[in-house]
C-alpha cells in the first residue's frame, strides 16, 4: 500500500519506520517456517478433525466413493428419467462407451426449448444460406 511520502518527509525516520518493519516481517518468516510452527498447525488439524468427528479414508474407500458417485452420473449422462430397479447398472460395472455429460446452462421450460430448438434450427439455415450467397458471390467475381 502507499503510504504517501513526500519529498519533505525526514529520510532517516522512514528508514529506521521500514527497518522496523523488515525485522518484523523477517520474524514473522522465521516463525513460519520454523520446525514447531508446523507441529502446531499439524496439532491444529488434528484437533478441528477430533472436535468435527473427521476420519479419514484410505484410497480403496475413495475410488468405491468415486464408484458410486461415477455411477450415479451415469444415469445423468444417460439422459434417461426413471429406471426400473432391475435394470440399474451395479456401480463397480463401467459402461461399454463413454458418454459425454453436456448440461443446459439454465433450467427452462419443455415448451420453449422446444420452440428455442426450431428458432435455433431456422437461425442456422437462414445463416448458412447467406454464407452461400456470399461463396458463390465471391466465386463469380473472383472468375470475372
Amino acid at each position: 500500500q502507499p503510504k504517501g511520502y513526500s519529498a519533505s518527509d525526514n529520510i532517516a525516520e522512514l528508514i529506521a519506520e521500514y527497518l522496523i518493519e523488515k525485522a518484523m516481517y523477517e520474524a514473522e518468516a522465521a516463525r513460519v517456517t520454523s520446525r514447531e510452527y508446523y507441529q502446531e498447525l499439524i496439532r491444529e488439524v488434528e484437533e478441528a478433525k477430533r472436535r468435527n468427528a473427521i476420519t479419514g479414508a484410505g484410497v480403496e474407500q475413495r475410488a468405491q466413493e468415486f464408484a458410486k458417485l461415477n455411477y450415479l452420473l451415469g444415469f445423468k449422462a444417460d439422459g434417461s428419467k426413471v429406471a426400473p430397479a432391475d435394470d440399474l447398472p451395479k456401480p463397480d460395472e463401467r459402461p461399454a462407451e463413454r458418454r459425454m455429460l453436456l448440461l443446459p446452462a439454465a433450467a427452462s421450460q419443455p415448451e420453449a426449448d422446444e420452440q428455442d430448438d426450431d428458432a435455433e434450427r431456422q437461425r442456422r439455415l437462414r445463416l448458412k444460406v447467406s454464407l452461400l450467397k456470399l461463396k458463390y458471390k465471391y466465386k463469380f467475381k473472383k472468375a470475372a
